[in-house]
This record gives structure tokens, C-alpha cells and sequence, in this order.
């Protein structure tokens, strides 16, 4: 199982600290920043959902609604794993595999070359052709929507790590086994 853990007030997976988010009103924000709104990208998140199913919960996001741009990526209603890549107007990518509540897990998005797929340990778990219309202006928010701050995570996240380009099958395969390794989640 997950080693979750309090040590001194903090909470610990794997012997890391993490952010715990209460699912009502928490989130961080950082400016935006170019590096982090490139046309290809590739998005890793440790994440354990901790409660909030039948609801929407927002790992992290940057972009606006109208009109749309930028990406999201959630936890469903279902605990499943979907990344919303904005193109004017919203293709949604949803994986098949499941984000138990209180389960650790490395979700990873790889968007390049005018296709977007989803990972959940590794496992591919969703994809799809689709154009992209790139964020310019609006912060990235860490466990929330960013464009209207609605779908509150309810949950930690240990670590995020985003690249300003779309991994390789092999580097992807490295970041997720490193993530995997770190936090002590099984991946392949």
C-alpha cells in the first residue's frame, strides 16, 4: 500500500513531504510563464485523490474558457484520469485506467506532433488527434481550474514536472519510473 504518513504536521508519501488539497477552496498559482504554455508538452503529476468522487478535481491547469485555450488536467467523476487540451473550443482526452481514492499514482500527458495521449503508471490510457491553441496569458494553477478556479482537488500532490517539449516514448518511460520509484508506486 502507500506509505502516507504525518511526521511533525507534515504529510508524507514515501518519505516526501506533499500538498494536501481539502477538495473545497485550496489551490496554488503561479504567473504565467511561456516555458509552461508551449504548442508541445509533456505533463507529470503524483497525485492520491483522497476523496471528492462523483465530482470533478482539478490537478493542474492553465488556460482560459472564452475563448478556450491551454490545457487541464482532472480527476473525473468516475476516478478516472482526463486531460482537456483547449483548440478554440475543448478536445477532451479521458483514460481508461482508474485513480482509486487513496491509492498513489503518476499521471502523465504527452501532447505533440498533433496528438494528445494520457498515461496513468505508465500504462497508456487515452489518445487522440487534435489541434492545440496555446495559453497566453493565464496563471498555472496546482489543484484547481485556472480560468474559474471551480473543481477543487480533493487529495496530495507530491510533485508536478512539466517539459516545454513532447517526451519521447523512452524519456516518458524514464520520468514516469523515476516518479514511480521516488513515491513508491508500481509502474511499467
Amino acid at each position: 500500500g502507500d506509505r502516507i504518513a504525518v511526521m511533525n504536521g507534515q504529510i508524507i508519501l514515501n518519505g516526501k513531504p506533499v500538498v494536501r488539497f481539502d477538495g473545497t477552496n485550496d489551490y496554488l498559482s503561479r504567473a504565467y510563464a511561456s516555458a509552461y504554455n508551449s504548442t508541445d508538452w509533456s505533463f507529470f503529476a503524483v497525485v492520491v485523490p483522497r476523496g471528492g468522487a462523483g465530482a470533478f478535481r482539478g490537478v493542474a491547469s492553465s488556460g482560459v474558457s472564452s475563448p478556450h485555450s491551454g490545457w487541464t488536467m482532472y480527476l473525473t467523476t468516475a476516478n478516472t484520469y482526463q486531460a482537456a487540451v483547449d483548440t478554440g473550443s475543448t478536445a477532451v482526452f479521458t483514460g481508461t485506467g482508474s485513480t482509486p481514492v487513496g491509492t498513489a499514482c503518476v499521471l502523465a500527458t504527452v501532447r505533440g506532433a498533433a496528438s494528445t495521449a494520457v498515461f496513468l503508471n505508465g500504462t497508456a490510457a487515452g489518445t487522440g488527434a487534435s489541434a492545440f491553441t496555446a495559453n497566453t496569458t493565464a496563471p498555472l494553477v496546482v489543484g484547481a481550474n485556472a480560468s474559474t478556479l471551480e473543481f477543487p482537488m480533493n487529495g496530495d500532490i507530491a510533485e508536478i514536472v512539466i517539459y516545454n517539449r513532447a517526451l519521447n516514448s523512452t524519456e516518458r518511460g524514464q520520468v514516469t519510473a523515476y516518479l514511480g520509484a521516488k513515491y513508491g508506486i508500481t509502474v511499467v
